[in-house]
């Protein structure tokens, strides 16, 4: 009896044994996560510039239960570091990725290839669903809102950081339009990275100074008037874009003018078609984000305090 104890003791221990074996053994099965994660790579090395545009975001992430991760460049508008982004983001675990393309030309493949949902914002990439204001309607609209302090003959600077295709291309067409149709002198200048560079480069303006400088982008438009603040000889200044110091500027009418795009819904709108691309539903063709032009006198009207101050409630 004692021995068909010890028997059936040993039988026991080996069958826990085997089983303990084959547990350890089997993968861990993860539970599924109920939330979304969505990377955002931008084309500026400043996050302030997105300020508007992530409170958007942050709202949108709150309402769909998404985890929002801002990637900036440690370059403005390089493509290089804007591939490797695309790919690192992809394999590490985004279910969806939202790029602001510094060349939407260069970076069709790349899209391509990331193997998971891509929302383009400010300029379409090939198929990728892009969520963007009119950029040639504004650029144009900007430009025509400046003609009555303009004669034919005039001279006009189109600025922005580095060529490049997309939102910026797309503006300075609207822009060169609008002002060549009446006589106006047109030329482009493209800035260089980096506070310093870009202030050296604007200087160079002041020795045969334009009648007027549109400044195509807000890093440029911020650039700008910290070189040309408090002197006599600056051109006038008008721009897009409607960042905390560029809203200040407009207000000391520093800025002649501003294009602001509703920055606050293109970030909203922006989440919310990565989550539908992430979730497979179908996608309608995003309509084109509102903007307005905006001058002193006018950007405490109801509906432009909506674009300049969007964390007021």
């Amino acid at each position: 009896m004692k021995k068909r104890y010890l028997l059936l003791f040993a039988v026991f221990l080996l069958a826990f044994g085997a089983l303990f074996t084959l547990l350890s053994a089997a993968p861990l099965q993860q539970r599924p996560r109920d939330y979304l994660e969505i990377s955002v790579i931008t084309r500026e090395s400043d996050s302030s510039i997105w300020a508007s545009i992530r409170q958007g975001m942050e709202q949108a992430a709150n309402d769909f239960d998404v985890e929002l991760r801002l990637v900036t460049l440690t370059e403005t508008n390089s493509v290089s570091e804007q591939r490797m982004l695309l790919s690192r983001e992809a394999k590490g675990g985004a279910d969806a990725l939202i790029l602001a393309p510094a060349d939407p030309d260069a970076l069709g493949d790349a899209v391509a290839e990331a193997g998971i949902p891509v929302v383009t914002m400010q300029a379409p990439v090939g198929n990728a669903p892009c969520i963007s204001v009119d950029n040639e309607a504004m650029g144009g609209e900007l430009a025509r809102s400046m003609l009555p302090r303009l004669r034919t003959g005039d001279r006009v600077v189109l600025l922005s950081v580095f060529p490049g295709g997309g939102a910026v291309a797309g503006r300075a067409a609207g822009a060169r339009r609008a002002l060549e149709e009446q006589g106006v002198a047109v030329e482009e200048l493209w800035l260089p990275g980096g506070r310093s560079a870009m202030g050296e480069a604007l200087s160079g303006l002041l020795s045969d100074p334009p009648e007027l400088v549109i400044a195509l982008e807000p890093a440029a438009l911020e650039g700008a008037v910290r070189v040309f603040q408090g002197l006599e000889s600056a051109p006038a200044l008008c721009g897009i874009g409607s960042t905390s110091l560029i809203v200040s500027c407009l207000e000391k009418k520093l800025i002649e003018a501003i294009a602001a795009q509703n920055d606050f819904a293109a970030g909203y709108l922006a989440i919310d078609a990565a989550v539908a691309a992430a979730e497979g539903r179908p996608l309608s063709p995003a309509e084109p984000i509102g903007f307005s032009i905006v001058r002193q006198e006018t950007m405490y009207l109801p509906e432009n305090q909506k674009l300049l101050f969007p964390f007021v409630r």
